[in-house]
């Protein structure tokens, strides 16, 4: 409500003038008008929705998996995500790479020295091979990515991978399930890590 208030300074020392009455609004009812405004609006609005990613997988059919020709160790490349952002790697088969000390590789997500050099670098490489080896009939690049991660690597870590698949143009990369060997490939190379 709007009340008028008298001017305590107004006519102090003349006679015969009026006193100047300064008008106040009382904001309370304002107040209490937008608290209820706040939590209608509150109340009545639909929060968004998570979104999830849809992700089209193929049918798997048991015969369509033994028919699929084998796929050759020299384009194939392994990213293994492992705790603390550590990023293992290897080439081949998982088999030859617990065969040699030297076979799982660590690295980082560093930009100029991380596994994006190494991803590069393996392009680069099956693109090398002899009589048109690298490539497909599309003239794409061969070499295939296998993504995998343990059960207690990062989830941005994954999101990052696949940045760095697009980014380096890989056309053939999949996310599997990790293998029980490659568990203990990993628990290996974090020893050896951590050692460093």
């Amino acid at each position: 409500m709007a009340e008028i208030a008298e001017n305590p300074q107004g006519g102090g020392g003349k006679k015969g003038r009026s006193k100047k009455a300064s008008p106040r609004v009382d904001l309370t009812p304002m107040v209490d008008l937008a608290f209820l405004l706040i939590t209608f609006f509150m109340l009545t609005t639909s929060l968004s929705k998570p979104k999830a990613m849809e992700i089209a997988l193929p049918e798997t059919d048991p015969q369509d998996i033994i028919d699929q020709p084998p796929v050759d160790d020299d384009v194939v490349m392994t990213v293994l995500l492992a705790p603390k952002n550590v990023v293992l790697y290897y080439f081949g088969s998982p088999e030859k790479a617990a065969a040699d000390p030297n076979g799982i590789k660590s690295t980082t997500f560093d930009k100029e020295s991380g596994i994006r050099k190494v991803i590069l670098d393996k392009k680069k490489a099956v693109a090398a091979l002899p009589d048109n080896l690298g490539f497909d009939s599309k003239k794409n690049n061969k070499t295939m990515v296998l993504i995998k991660a343990v059960d207690s690597s990062v989830y941005g870590n994954m999101v990052d991978v696949l940045d760095e698949m697009h980014i380096a143009d890989i056309k053939f990369y999949a996310i599997l399930p990790i293998s029980d060997p490659e568990k203990v490939l990993v628990d290996n190379s974090m020893k050896k890590v951590v050692e460093k």
